[in-house]
């Protein structure tokens, strides 16, 4: 109820009595000369007087009447407001939150709601019949003192914290505050109490969790720094990071990364802060990290931005990923020197998927198969397959997927894209996961359509070998049944002997035909040493790149000794081959047109690596302008890495000289050069060569008595090679300069066209 209504209600009575005051006053004045105004007679105004009488009685009871009434309801208005309002307060105090109280000056509780008595495990009837001292610890005696004096002084007191004593026995904590308030004359404390047990809790977990943090940053083996997000300062670094900058922390402490010179790339650091301002985080970023001392180490470095106590700071970590680098580096060198591998191997390299699709193919398969690399990938092994020959390649492939064998090796038949066929040698392995499941195959594909021509050839010889040897053992016998029958006539001496002249022409054939025979064995049971040797060292490469799973160290250098000498024996059968098709008539000159300087480079390059490990320098001089040459490149870069890797393999020190003379586009360079022609010559400045040995130097099997004899592996065949194929096969000539103890100069000379040899 407003004011102005409470005011209205006492107000009330009084304004009854004045209003019946002032009604009797004017009704004794006015009315009787009101009615003599009207009534004249004496009888009639005795009769109205008495119903004016009884008029003023009528009136003024109805005026009583409405008067009382009106007040009386206003009355009963105002009294159920204020039962409205008691409980409108009784149900908001019922459903707060909030614990409220009432109590006493003595602490006795008048009043409480249900979170109040909820705080302490009871009842509102329970809490009620309690005092504030039954529910408060001794404990806190001086601290409610305190409190009361507060109250006492200003009206007020808290808030503070303290703990109750719950119904169960355990203490609950709690946050305090009130005032002083009055009714009736008498004193109260209106108290407000919350549970703090789950902030108290939540309290004890952040300070948990700030202890495991602050744990994980020491010991954490990943390098962590905490800056300020304004000055770069450092705030907090661990031990790790320590260690890894080689900075004291007294050294760190309070300086920056840009005073410490810590980032090698400042555009680096500029980025990862302008990230961090920008987004907040930088996942991982790799940068290099200077070391106290100038020593670099890669790092992957993430951070993020974070607020502690209102003030923003910089979290990063830094994780030493220079051996990771290191590893990576030598993973991939090694990768490509299994990529040279794979692609300049001699014979046709391949992954093959479980389903028969081609995975991976090198050069050389490509072009066994007469397929361009993107088509026959797009191919299968079946595709490609002789399909006489399908059924058994397939069933070697089932075995091999059931375990029955390791590997398996089969002559069969491809066809050409052109649809040719050519005969190979094909050796399979499977390669497993580290379950045991397949992963895919690897084959080896050696090309064996000389190899069967040559049997074919040699079996058709051996064939006519025999039906001419035959044919003369019957003539022989018929020749000797005639001389004995006629040894006495003079006519058939002088037959004889012309028939003796015959059989040493034919003698003399067959002799040509067996040393021809001899030449055709020797590269066939070198095509036969070749394949096998060509799998073992295909295999063995592919084990020591870690294909066929891990190995150990002596694995490796067992395997390192399986390759290298695969190699030295393959080489050595390579040269056995061409020496033999040289001398049979079988190499036919390729001529093909090239420059001078990318043939002397590609040779260089392939001895670099050897001469590097040694501490020798190759140096090369080149005629002035562009050499164009056509000629065999393939012949003459194999004759010029012979004396490259001879002039590597006989000098301890020094330098490794490649000088190229020769024709230009204006003229020729030297006047020594024979025109139209080039030479090349490699210089050494190795242990030299006796000059008494120097004929025997281009030789077959001859190698020279030196101190290096037994360290350098040899054939003796290099330098026989190098000839054959310069003279017989490219046109030119070779020779040797060389002073013992004072190094050594090959030269080799060859026309610059091989179509105007002459």
């Amino acid at each position: 109820m407003n004011g102005s209504q409470e005011k209205r209600d006492r107000l009330s009575p009084l304004v009854i009595v004045v209003l019946y005051a002032l009604s009797g006053v004017m009704w004794i004045l006015f009315s009787d000369s009101i009615v003599l105004w009207f009534v004249k007679d004496a009888d009639l105004l005795t009769r109205v007087q008495t119903f004016k009488g009884w008029f003023y009685v009528l009136v003024t009871a109805v005026l009583l009447y409405v008067l009382i009434r009106g007040m009386a309801n206003r009355l009963e208005r105002s009294r159920l407001a204020r039962q409205e309002e008691e409980r409108s307060a009784r149900r908001l105090m019922a459903q707060l939150p909030l614990g409220l109280a009432l109590c006493r000056m003595d602490g006795s509780l008048v009043e409480v709601n249900p979170a109040y008595g909820a705080i302490i495990g009871r009842t509102v009837d329970e809490t009620l019949g309690l005092s504030y001292w039954d529910i408060t610890p001794k404990k806190y005696a001086d601290q409610e003192a305190r409190q009361l004096e507060s109250l006492h002084a200003s009206g007020r007191y808290g808030p503070y914290e303290k703990e109750y004593i719950h119904k169960a026995g355990h203490l609950v904590p709690v946050r305090l505050q009130g005032l002083l308030v009055e009714r009736g004359g008498e004193q109260f404390i209106w108290s407000s109490a919350e549970d703090i047990s789950e902030r108290k809790r939540m309290d004890e977990a952040l300070r948990l969790s700030e202890e495991k943090f602050a744990a994980a940053f020491r010991s954490s083996p990943d390098a962590i720094a905490l800056t300020d997000a304004s000055t770069g300062q450092f705030i907090e670094v661990n031990d790790s990071f320590l260690s890894l900058s080689g900075y004291t922390r007294e050294e760190i402490s309070g300086r920056t990364t840009v005073e410490l010179g810590m980032w090698v790339e400042p555009l680096e650091r500029d980025r990862f802060l302008g990230l961090l301002r920008q987004q907040g985080k930088v996942l991982a970023m790799e940068a290099d990290f200077y070391r106290k001392g100038g020593s670099v180490a890669n790092c992957l470095i993430s951070g993020e931005s974070v607020e502690l106590q209102k003030q923003h700071y910089f979290l990063s970590v830094l994780l030493d990923i220079t051996d990771r680098k290191h590893a990576e580096e030598a993973l991939r060198e090694s990768e490509e020197r299994f990529r040279g591998l794979f692609e300049q191997a001699a014979v046709g390299f391949a992954q093959v998927g479980l389903d028969g699709k081609w995975l991976a193919v090198n050069q050389r398969l490509c072009d066994i198969v007469g397929y361009p690399r993107g088509e026959l990938l797009g191919l299968t092994f079946q595709d490609i397959t002789h399909p006489d020959d399908l059924d058994a390649d397939l069933d070697n492939v089932r075995q091999l997927l059931a375990g029955s064998i390791a590997t398996y090796s089969m002559e069969k038949r491809y066809v050409r894209k052109d649809g040719s066929l050519v005969w190979i040698e094909l050796t399979v392995s499977l390669l497993r996961e580290s379950s045991g499941d397949p992963k895919y195959f690897i084959s080896v594909i050696q090309d064996i359509e000389t190899r069967k021509f040559m049997e074919e050839e040699l079996r058709r010889l051996n064939q006519e070998l025999e039906v001419r040897v035959a044919e003369r053992t019957r003539e022989f016998e018929m020749r000797g049944e005639d001389l004995r029958r006629s040894q006495l006539a003079l006519v058939n001496i002088v037959e004889d002997l012309n028939d003796k002249t015959r059989e040493l022409g034919l003698a003399n054939e067959r002799l040509q035909e067996l040393d021809r025979l001899k030449s055709m064995f020797i590269a066939s049971m070198s095509h036969e040493l070749r394949t096998p040797l060509n799998s073992i060292i295909g295999f063995s490469g592919v084990m020591l790149q870690g294909m066929g799973g891990e190995i150990t160290d002596d694995q490796r250098e067992h395997l390192g000794r399986i390759f290298r000498a695969g190699k030295h024996l393959l080489s050595l059968i390579t040269d056995v081959i061409d020496i033999a098709k040289i001398e049979s008539g079988k190499i036919t000159p390729h001529a093909e047109e090239f420059e001078l300087k990318g043939l002397l480079d590609e040779a260089v390059g392939q001895v670099r690596r050897q001469a590097e490990e040694k501490g020798l320098e190759i140096v090369m001089r080149l005629p002035e302008g562009r050499v164009t040459l056509r000629t065999d490149r393939k012949r003459l870069l194999q004759c010029l890495l012979n004396y490259l890797s001879n002039a590597v393999k006989f000098s301890e020190q020094g330098t490794v000289t490649v000088v190229a003379k020769g024709q230009t586009e204006t003229g020729t360079t030297d006047r020594e050069t024979v025109a139209g022609s080039v030479e090349i010559s490699v210089s050494d400045t190795g242990i030299g060569i006796k000059e008494e040995d120097l004929p025997r130097l281009f030789g077959s099997f001859v190698r020279l008595e030196t101190p290096l004899m037994t360290a350098v592996p040899g054939t003796g065949l290099g330098l026989y090679l190098t000839k054959k194929l310069a003279v017989e096969v490219l046109g030119g000539e070779v020779g040797v300069e060389s002073e013992e103890g004072r190094g050594s100069r090959f030269w080799l000379r060859v026309p610059m066209d091989l179509g105007q040899e002459g």
